[in-house]
């Protein structure tokens, strides 16, 4: 569709005139709208006996501009307008771009329904716009999907997450299906997460805490992924169908009373990724050592759930120290770095999450506006 202030451009060249009398034939020339004055650049109208003075100030604009003579004989050029064409074609040029923006949202309703492209963050789903990879970028991710976040929880997963929301492509957030959460789903969780849902709470919030586990276990991105691997299929095999996996580590207690563990499986089974998806780019998201480990000490018993985890390279039992988590911590990004240079199918984009810079690092290498990068969780 044109927007009305281009069409306003040609608008000045065009009036709709009435004529009065006969023409050479002798026939009734229609008083209302019987001849179209249309630009010609070479000729002008006669002006000479036409009533002129009796046009208002937009038809005497429009009058001395360039129109194709006409050979009226004794006929008389009424250039009042007696609708000015202005007017009529603004109207409708705005009725049809009001109509085409509704179209446009329209068809992009209808595409993230029929497609079923959503996001999911912490089992709440969150419709994606596709209109706004032209709003916020070219149309399209700069590198291939998917894209997987392989830094550690309290990295700036959540961050990650939004970022690509933002931009228009469907992100998935330490779940990877959309959680119906009822009492029976889940016998021991369900009015707690019901409680959360009718306050506008995360369905799962403190629930983990109180009982262990919730839900089915291919809700959360971790269990599907193990279960995936454990059964020698891809890892992501089932596991929804996003662009982008910004958490797919999982935690869970033994009983309700019981140890928490973590299950990292960008640790213990990164090259089972490489070797389903040998273009995936993996998205190293990091911060200071020390800035990490004080967001772990502070998250939900976080750090005992590293200690009493048997994870490759940190074994059950390990990790009260500082100095043993940062050899675990340092060790793991050096090791993806050292994995993608050996395997040059991957793009790897590594990201300071407290970088000034973070966003136009983002921005670069996946073409999304960086406006849409910003730190979530920031007090933990």
């Amino acid at each position: 569709y044109i927007q009305p202030k281009v069409a306003l451009l040609f608008v000045p060249n065009v009036c709709i005139c009435s004529m009065s009398g006969t023409n050479d034939t002798g026939s009734n020339i229609n008083p209302l709208f019987s001849r179209r004055a249309v630009v010609s650049g070479r000729k002008t109208c006669d002006v000479s006996d036409s009533p002129a003075k009796k046009t208002s100030h937009a038809s005497r604009f429009i009058f001395k501009r360039n129109f194709l003579t006409t050979d009226t004989g004794g006929d008389s050029i009424d250039m009042r307008c007696p609708v000015p064409s202005v007017i009529i074609l603004c109207a409708v040029l705005i009725i049809l771009s009001i109509m085409a923006s509704s179209f446009e949202r329209k068809l992009t309703t209808t595409i993230t329904t029929n497609n079923d492209i959503f996001s999911l963050r912490d089992g709440f789903i969150l419709p994606t716009n596709v209109a706004d990879r032209r709003h916020h970028g070219n149309g399209s991710l700069k590198l291939p999907t998917p894209i997987l976040s392989v830094g550690f929880p309290k990295a700036g997963s959540t961050s990650v997450f939004s970022y690509f929301h933002c931009g228009g492509y469907a992100a998935s957030h330490y779940t990877c299906k959309p959680m119906t959460p009822t009492i029976d789903r889940t016998d021991q969780c369900g009015p707690c997460i019901e409680d959360n849902l009718s306050s506008g709470r995360a369905p799962w919030f403190k629930c983990l805490l109180k009982h262990g586990s919730c839900g089915h276990d291919d809700d959360w991105c971790g269990p599907c992924i193990r279960n995936n691997i454990a059964a020698d299929r891809p890892p992501l095999e089932g596991c929804g169908n996003f662009d982008v996996y910004a958490e797919i580590n999982y935690s869970y207690r033994d009983g309700v009373d019981g140890p928490f563990y973590l299950y990292l499986p960008q640790v213990d089974s990164f090259h089972k990724f490489h070797e389903a998806y040998p273009k995936a780019t993996f998205l190293l998201n990091y911060r200071k050592f020390e800035s990490w480990v004080d967001s772990v000490n502070r998250w939900f018993a976080m750090r005992e759930r590293y200690v009493n985890s048997d994870i490759r390279g940190l074994p059950a039992g390990v990790g009260g120290k500082d100095s043993q988590l940062k050899n675990f911590y340092e060790g793991h990004y050096d090791y993806v770095r050292k994995f993608v240079q050996e395997n040059p199918s991957h793009a790897l984009v590594e990201i300071d999450i407290e970088s000034a810079d973070a966003g136009k690092v983002m921005e670069e290498a996946f073409g999304i506006d960086s406006i849409c990068w910003g730190k979530s969780n920031s007090n933990h």
